[in-house]
């Protein structure tokens, strides 16, 4: 009964089979990241992209965390975050120490070498092939579907996400908190 009425709240034009993408989070219910017909076309958009390749392979050679700039169509503005990224960004590559590895502590087990290191990609929220990304990308928070301007997602390990980072948020001092936390 409760999956009947998930799927009456979720499916808005009935179709079946109809696919769920949901996530846990603390203390609250679980969300719905995603939601549609369940169709081939629609699991491959869901599991792959362009820019989840350009991610992967970021990750697997160890960055510390991969940061993604979706564009806001606002040109002047996608440009000035982007620029504010690559060179903040770049500081910290080199302010930010690791913590030395000893046998008290947690142990990191990952088979990459350490380093600090956050490639910046852009991504075309515009482009259909992307479009569940962006659309799992915008569940992360509350207020993102209807931000105006570009939202920058820090997404590291094994593909986990951080909220995006928004509007005045957008700043020096909030983007070396995550680069600090991711490392």
């Amino acid at each position: 009964n409760s999956q009947l009425n998930l799927w009456k709240a979720e499916a808005t034009d009935y179709d079946v089979p109809w696919m769920l993408v949901r996530y846990e989070a603390k203390n609250e219910p679980a969300l719905t990241a995603w939601s549609g017909p369940f169709t081939l076309a629609n699991l491959r958009r869901l599991l792959n992209s362009p820019m989840r390749q350009a991610v992967l392979s970021h990750l697997t050679r160890g960055a510390s965390g991969v940061f993604v700039l979706m564009t806001s169509g606002d040109e002047k503005e996608d440009r000035t975050a982007l620029e504010l990224l690559h060179a903040k960004l770049g500081r910290f590559e080199k302010a930010i120490k690791l913590e030395p590895q000893g046998k008290e502590g947690p142990q990191i087990r990952w088979p990459l070498p350490l380093k600090v290191w956050f490639p910046v990609l852009v991504l075309d929220r515009t482009k259909p092939e992307e479009a569940a990304l962006v659309r799992l990308l915008l569940s992360t928070g509350e207020e993102l579907p209807a931000a105006k301007g570009p939202i920058v997602f820090a997404i590291y390990g094994k593909g986990r996400v951080l909220p995006g980072i928004t509007g005045k948020d957008l700043n020096e001092r909030m983007l070396f908190q995550v680069a600090e936390f991711l490392c």
